[in-house]
């Protein structure tokens, strides 16, 4: 196992869905490694914002990209995190359809997540 999966673990474990920090704040924070985002678009990490806490800098994803990714991982939850994301106005309708030419799928896949992408902009 890598440092970075180790990393991406403890931020599970410690802020990550269901834990208490969840619980308090009513929000979570998944802890991923560049592998996770299965369809997330090329170029992703170098759009990543950084994000200083103390002395530790997290590297997160810009909101396209992720939103991306969930669409075409497509479970009830991404979907959900997808249509806030839309709802709050922090994805663009053309950004997306401009990045899935850049997402590694097959046609059909392309398809399913532009169909999602008009849903959420329907």
């Amino acid at each position: 196992m890598s440092c970075w999966r180790s990393v991406a673990d403890r931020i599970s474990f410690v802020s990550g869905e269901a834990s208490g920090f969840e619980l308090e704040y009513g929000y979570y924070a998944q802890g991923v490694t560049s592998l996770t985002p299965t369809f997330a678009p090329q170029g992703r990490r170098r759009r990543a914002l950084p994000i200083t806490v103390g002395e530790i800098t997290g590297w997160c994803m810009a909101p396209h990209d992720p939103v991306l990714s969930k669409l075409g991982a497509g479970r009830e939850k991404d979907l959900d995190f997808a249509r806030s994301a839309a709802a709050a106005r922090l994805v663009r309708r053309d950004e997306l359809v401009r990045r899935l030419e850049d997402v590694t799928c097959s046609e059909e896949h392309r398809r399913w997540i532009a169909a999602r992408i008009d849903t959420l902009f329907g």
